[in-house]
């Protein structure tokens, strides 16, 4: 009897085209002024990799970058964990959901954040306010050097400042993580687009990122524990 292909791990495909091909089309750009991507400039990114999508499409997904650089961050992102854990959804929370995958789609067709200026990016996480994340930062300060950070597998947001990811890491205990650009490959800047442009946000869509060192409050003397991946 022939044996089946369960075995074979097939190549991602985006909208009926390899992550490959979209890879070797879709190029690097820095970080735009506020206010200056479109939607259109959405539509273009998609047709340079050889994805044709309608004008609805596009705006749609222009919004949903946009909603996830300010308030709809939370309630996707709460969309996306439940959905990962199996549980129901609302309808509300099914159309945050929709958006959420909008948004991750985006980050892999849209040019990949490069920038002279810039050679390390920036996340700030704070040690937590509530019990959900407190427990998170705890399950990330329990990771050790060679550990995998996967980051929940969501597109996070990450910077190009090391102040903003500071002042989200919310004071002594919380977490820095540091990523050379130079690894990112599922990673736009969304600044053109941010709601908050001031950030300087890259969307990194990138998961796996394997420790390379670690320094707890101790080391560097500013009470925060500071995560180096690559």
């Amino acid at each position: 009897m022939p044996k089946g292909n369960s075995g074979i791990k097939r190549e991602p495909k985006v909208r009926g085209v390899s992550q490959s091909e979209i890879d070797a089309k879709k190029g690097t750009q820095d970080h735009q002024p506020p206010n200056t991507i479109t939607w259109q400039d959405v539509q273009a990114q998609y047709a340079m990799v050889g994805i044709q999508v309608t004008d609805q499409y596009a705006q749609d997904v222009h919004k949903a970058i946009a909603s996830f650089s300010g308030s709809g961050y939370t309630p996707m992102r709460t969309a996306k964990s439940k959905f990962q854990k199996g549980l129901p959804l609302s309808l509300s929370e099914q159309q945050w959901l929709d958006r959420y995958n909008l948004c991750e789609e985006w980050c892999k067709v849209a040019p990949v954040f490069s920038s002279p200026k810039s050679s390390v990016i920036y996340r700030g996480i704070s040690s937590g306010y509530t019990p959900a994340s407190k427990a998170y930062a705890q399950k990330i300060k329990s990771l050790k050097t060679g550990d995998i950070l996967d980051l929940d597998g969501m597109p996070s947001s990450f910077s190009t400042q090391f102040h903003t990811a500071r002042a989200f890491a919310s004071g002594k205990g919380g977490i820095i993580i540091h990523m050379p650009t130079s690894s990112l490959k599922n990673a736009p800047s969304i600044k053109g687009i941010s709601l908050n442009s001031g950030e300087n946000e890259v969307l990194v869509s990138d998961y796996g990122s394997k420790i390379m060192r670690i320094d707890d409050q101790t080391v560097q003397g500013d009470g925060y524990y500071h995560l180096y991946v690559q």
